[in-house]
């Protein structure tokens, strides 16, 4: 009888355990993608993006071509870490770095939010052009996206070593 009670106890363990991967992994992956579509997206068209970056009053020109160079790339190169931190079953250090780089883009933001440019502009989102009006809706959507990538980080089982 004992012996029945402990594996009806391990099912449902089982099942939170997997549910927590998976719940880790979709938040990872959907975010990955995201950054790779959009760095993809600034990849192509830099001059442009570096005019936005421009227009939001930040930053010159020449600093505005560099950083739009960098943000692509690094959009890119993040998701690519946290695909190969999937594939080798580190999905803890996958939400860390996703949540690393969107915690940069929800200060960048908030910057814009705090200080907004004189006119309204475009956000460089990459998924859309059209010019931002207040930007504190962007904050909540990137604030809501790091807390889906904390939850992700404190979901995620970590891998024994």
């Amino acid at each position: 009888m004992a012996e029945a009670s402990i594996r009806m106890n391990a099912l449902p363990a089982a099942f939170v355990g997997a549910s927590r991967r998976w719940f880790a992994d979709v938040v990872c992956v959907a975010s990955a993608a995201l950054l790779i579509l959009s760095g993809a997206i600034k990849a192509m068209d830099l001059p442009s993006f570096a005019r936005v970056i421009e227009s939001q009053g930040l930053f010159t020109l020449p600093s505005a071509q560099t950083l739009a160079s960098t943000v692509a790339l690094a959009e890119i190169a993040v998701a690519a870490v946290a695909i190969a931190s999937l594939v080798f079953d580190r999905r803890v250090l996958a939400a860390r770095a996703l949540g690393l780089f969107v915690g940069i883009l929800c200060a960048s933001v908030l910057i814009l939010a705090i200080n907004p440019p004189a006119r309204p502009v475009p956000c460089g989102c990459a998924l859309s052009s059209a010019p931002v009006e207040s930007w504190w809706g962007l904050v909540g959507r990137n604030f809501g996206w790091l807390i889906l990538l904390i939850g992700a980080s404190l979901a995620a089982p970590v891998r024994p070593n």
